[in-house]
């Protein structure tokens, strides 16, 4: 059974950054682990951010997304694509992004088949 909370506290927070090194520096070479030598993968939008995390039995974290607010209108997104501009008259309470959205291999455990 897995279960998903809000994660507050500065220690699951860095449970968080961790496997977001894990997965993105070490099974998916998304980024390169020598930028992190902390091993932990974090950058400027986590501050504002509501993160959420995915736990397995008990405090097993497997998996994490946040959601990024912004009050200017600024994304993650809108530094590595092209997006259509946000209406000129949204709020940005009206807006957010899900971003760093992922689920570890190495700590989750495989599902039984169902009939």
């Amino acid at each position: 059974m897995f279960y998903v909370k809000r994660v507050q506290k500065r220690d699951e927070l860095q449970k968080i950054f961790a496997l977001r090194y894990q997965v993105y520096c070490i099974e998916k070479l998304f980024l390169d682990p020598k930028d992190y030598p902390s091993e932990t993968e974090q950058d400027e939008y986590d501050d504002s951010a509501i993160h959420l995390g995915a736990f397995a039995h008990g405090e097993n974290i497997v998996g994490s997304l946040r959601l990024v607010r912004s009050t200017n209108m600024h994304f993650p997104i809108f530094d590595h694509c092209a997006v259509k501009d946000l209406p000129k008259d949204a709020s940005p309470l009206e807006f957010a992004e899900i971003s760093r959205l992922l689920i570890s291999k190495k700590n989750a455990l495989p599902c039984a088949p169902t009939n």
